[in-house]
């Protein structure tokens, strides 16, 4: 296909995949509840003055999301939900096409950016999350704004563009903490760049720089992110006089730890620090509801405890029962990390006619195709995702085999099971999480149907005719 139809199909799969968006979210925003609600309750924070939240005493959010809603709400009113779905929308276009990008520049080849997007066009389950004040939208925009930024830094290896890693990656963290150690999957990719010999140099001016121009280059991204995220470090350390990111370590091994299921079902261990945490949850009358994370913790900080207090006795008592029946915990993690993939999309946020927010002008359009495709949604059936998870490993393969893209597929397998690891570790697996890294799986799968059409092309030119 020649390069201007294929800037065409891009086009159209753009346009289309524009379409799909547009309809699935005019049918109305989702009720502002839960998470959504503890976000859009700190942007209310931000609107009166207090950026840094220093009238909730919380130490397991970051204040990026939040921030964002409030410029909106500032911007826009009773219309706020409006704008911010609209703004979250082109966020998720925005991330397909940088997808797209990736997954061209992977594979040198046009038809990966093309087949990356018609891989994302008949995906429909993440879009009802862009209907919500949730930070996924936004975490995964930053997310693929960072990883194109990796590639243009090992590409020209410049002051410049490793001030601009550095500066997406505090964003990027800022927005979601789970991605904080993303960096060391980043610095895997580089270091592979700079050992695999058969990785045309050419392609990575990097590999090309000086050790002192890598080294101040180095000093360059440390020094921004460090300007970046130190407000924040400062703001808990005045809360709580302690230098940190967020804490919620805690409270997510206790989910893990203590929920039967997917869980590893632990009874409660006989420790110290077990003792101090059922006397605490005995004196709230809570003593009953000590298996539920979110009850536990409430009734922590209830008995007198800070916010990363409760979560470092949280974490305490599971890494406790942990080491009481590490077997048991093992296998049950190896179970949800394998299920992180697996996990039937069931619960979506779906439009909601009202809420306590009342103020917000809200809406409710029953549009029968946008329906229609969200019931019918291939990703509730296991078996689908099973599939689909088999030919992402096969796609993992065939771009770490090849020499060429050896090292781009290690980055972005390294990307995949950073998030399936961790998340598996310390969550119950939910399409929530896994749907972070669905422009990862398009790419990735679009990369390796591009090089191997490619190859099996070429391969047929190269036969002699009869």
């Amino acid at each position: 296909m020649s390069r201007s139809r294929s800037r065409y199909l891009v086009a159209a799969l753009i346009t289309a995949i524009s379409i799909k968006v547009a309809l699935i979210l005019m049918m109305g925003p989702a009720a502002i509840a839960w998470d959504a609600a503890q976000y859009w309750r700190l942007s209310t924070l931000v609107l009166s003055g207090d950026l840094f939240f220093l009238s909730e005493p919380i130490a397991y959010r970051t204040p990026i999301y939040p921030w964002m809603l409030a410029l909106i709400r500032a911007m826009t009113d009773t219309y706020a939900l409006k704008a911010i779905v609209t703004v979250q929308g082109v966020l998720y276009v925005a991330s397909a096409w940088i997808a797209s990008v990736i997954a061209k520049r992977v594979t040198g080849l046009e038809s990966a950016q093309w087949i990356t997007l018609a891989l994302l066009l008949p995906a429909v389950s993440a879009i009802t999350f862009y209907a919500t004040t949730l930070s996924e939208p936004l975490f995964v925009f930053v997310m693929m704004v960072n990883s194109l930024a990796v590639l243009d830094y090992a590409k020209h290896g410049t002051g410049g563009r490793a001030a601009w890693m550095a500066a997406t990656f505090a964003l990027l963290i800022l927005t979601r903490p789970i991605a904080i150690l993303l960096w060391v999957v980043h610095l895997a990719f580089l270091l592979v760049i700079h050992h695999q010999k058969t990785t045309p140099v050419s392609d990575f001016a990097l590999v090309r720089k000086p050790l002192a121009a890598k080294m101040a280059q180095a000093a360059i991204a440390v020094g921004v992110m460090t300007l970046m995220i130190a407000p924040w470090i400062v703001r808990n350390h005045v809360l709580f006089d302690k230098f940190f990111l967020t804490k919620f370590t805690g409270r997510n091994i206790w989910i893990v730890t203590f929920q039967d299921g997917s869980g590893a079902g632990l009874p409660m261990p006989q420790t110290p620090a077990a003792n101090e945490l059922t006397r605490r949850l005995e004196r709230v009358d809570a003593a009953d509801e000590w298996q539920l994370t979110w009850q536990t913790a409430h009734a922590l900080v209830a008995s007198g405890l800070s916010d990363p207090a409760c979560d470092d006795l949280m974490k305490t008592v599971a890494t406790d029962a942990i080491k009481s029946d590490p077997g048991k915990f093992g296998l049950k993690a190896v179970r949800r990390i394998i299920n992180f993939w697996r996990t039937p999309i069931t619960d979506l946020p779906l439009p909601a006619p009202e809420d306590r927010y009342s103020s917000v002008r809200r809406w409710q359009v029953q549009i029968p195709i946008a329906e229609a495709a969200i019931d019918n949604r291939a990703g509730k059936h296991l078996w689908v995702n099973s599939v689909l998870m088999l030919a992402m490993i096969t796609a993992g393969v065939i771009l770490i085999a090849r020499n060429a893209t050896r090292s781009y597929g290690v980055w972005i397998v390294g990307i995949l099971m950073y998030f399936c690891v961790v998340t598996g570790i310390v969550e119950i697996p939910a399409y929530r999480y896994r749907m972070v890294v669905e422009p990862y799986v398009a790419l990735l799968i679009g990369s390796a149907v591009a090089v191997s059409a490619n190859h099996w092309i070429r391969k047929r030119s190269d036969k002699p005719a009869n």
